[in-house]
C-alpha cells in the first residue's frame, strides 16, 4: 500500500512539474475554469493522539488551512464571498477561488476563524440547523471511539453476532469502514434509531459529540456579525434531499433557511446541498432551491466553476478538501488535470 502511494506521489509530482513548464496547457484551458469553490468541514488544532483516518480524512489542521491560503495567493487568485461572486466575480478576469465551510462545528469560529481574519479571506458557512439546537448525533464520532477503546469488538445487531478485530490501525480502520455501513445502510429501523442503538449498545450518550462540537446560535450569531462571514443554509437534519418526496425536499431546505434569519436577524441567500453528489442533488433539487429565493446553492460535484455558471447559480460545483491533497494535488486542480479526470470517471 505504501509503495503504491509513494508511486502515486511521485507521478502526481512529475505531471504537476510538466504542467509547470506548459502553463498547464491544454488542460488548463479545456478544463481550469474561472475559479473554484472549496468545501471545508472541521478545522483543528494540530493532530494529537490516534484517529481512524477514515473518520477524519476531511479534517484539516489550522496551519494546513493557512498553507492552503498561502498557495492560492501566490498563484494571484481572488478570494471571493459568495455574495462577491454573485456580484460580479464571473466577471473578473483574474481567477477566484472562494472557501465554504459545511455544517456549522466551533471550530470554524474559534480554528478556522482566526486564520481567515489574519489573511482577510472570506468564509461562508453552511449551517444545518440540527447542529447549534443540538438534535444531530454524530453517530461516527462514536463509533471511532469506541474502536479506539477496544482491542475487539463483539456485539448483537439485529439478531446477528458481530465481530470485528481492531488492535491494529488498520483493523480499526477497517473495522470503522464496516461498522459504518452498517449504521448508514441498514434497513432495519431508520438510520437515527440504528444509529440510537449502536450508542446503547456502548452506553454511549448519544449526544454528547454534538453538544462539544457544534457551535450553538449565540456563536452562529457572532460569526454573522463578522464582516468576513457568510451565513448559508444546510438543511434542518442533513438528510440525502433526493430520497425525499419533493414536498420534504423543499422544507428541509426552506425551513432551514427561515430558522438561520429567525436566529440572526439576516436574509440567508446561499444554499449547500448535504452530501451533495449527482444523486445526492438533482435538478428537482436545483429548482427547489430557487423556489426557496435562494440566489445560490453548492453541489459537492467536484469540477471548476465555469464563466457560463453565472446561468447555472443552483449547481454550483465545489472541491472537498481534507489532509491528503498535497500540493500536487492543488497544482492539478489549478491546471484543471483533476476536475478533468473526475469529468471522464463520472457520468454526467
Amino acid at each position: 500500500m505504501k509503495e503504491r502511494s509513494g508511486i502515486k506521489n511521485r507521478a502526481m509530482k512529475a505531471a504537476a512539474g510538466f504542467l509547470r513548464l506548459t502553463n498547464g496547457f491544454p488542460f488548463r484551458q479545456l478544463y481550469g475554469g474561472a475559479g473554484q469553490i472549496l468545501a471545508f468541514h472541521r478545522v483543528v488544532p494540530e493532530f494529537s493522539g490516534e484517529r481512524i483516518w477514515s473518520n477524519s480524512y476531511l479534517e484539516v489542521t489550522t496551519g494546513y488551512l493557512e498553507t492552503v491560503i498561502q498557495y492560492y495567493r501566490s498563484h494571484g487568485f481572488d478570494f471571493l464571498s459568495m455574495d462577491d461572486l454573485i456580484n460580479g466575480g464571473f466577471e473578473r478576469k483574474k481567477k477566484f477561488v472562494v472557501f465554504t465551510f459545511d455544517d456549522g462545528f466551533r471550530d470554524n469560529l474559534t480554528q478556522a476563524l482566526p486564520v481567515l481574519e489574519k489573511h482577510g479571506v472570506p468564509m461562508t458557512i453552511y449551517i444545518t440547523t440540527d447542529f447549534p439546537d443540538k438534535k444531530t448525533i454524530l453517530w461516527w464520532n462514536v463509533v471511532e471511539d469506541v474502536i479506539l477503546a477496544n482491542a475487539h469488538l463483539s456485539f448483537e445487531w439485529f439478531g446477528e453476532r458481530m465481530e470485528f478485530p481492531c488492535s491494529s490501525p488498520a483493523e480499526k480502520n477497517e473495522t470503522f469502514g464496516m461498522i459504518h455501513s452498517l449504521i448508514q445502510e441498514g434497513n432495519e429501523l431508520t438510520l437515527k434509531e440504528r444509529a440510537m442503538k449502536f450508542c446503547s449498545t456502548f452506553n454511549t450518550d448519544p449526544f454528547a459529540s454534538i453538544r462539544e462540537l457544534a457551535m450553538d446560535w449565540d456563536e452562529v450569531r457572532e460569526m454573522s456579525r463578522n464582516k468576513l462571514v457568510t451565513i448559508g443554509a444546510h438543511s434542518i437534519s442533513h438528510p440525502v434531499l433526493s430520497q425525499l418526496s419533493a414536498e420534504n425536499s423543499f422544507d428541509e431546505m426552506n425551513r432551514s433557511k427561515l430558522r438561520i434569519e429567525q436566529e440572526t436577524g439576516k436574509r440567508v441567500d446561499h444554499f449547500a446541498y448535504p452530501f451533495g453528489g449527482m444523486t445526492e442533488a438533482t435538478g428537482r433539487e436545483y429548482e427547489l432551491a430557487e423556489k426557496c429565493g435562494f440566489r445560490t446553492a453548492v453541489t459537492l460535484v467536484s469540477a471548476s466553476v465555469k464563466k457560463d455558471h453565472s446561468n447555472k447559480l443552483f449547481e454550483l460545483p465545489r472541491i472537498a478538501v481534507g489532509m491528503s491533497m498535497k500540493k500536487e494535488t492543488f497544482e492539478l486542480m489549478r491546471f484543471g488535470v483533476i476536475q478533468m479526470m473526475r469529468k471522464r470517471a463520472t457520468p454526467v
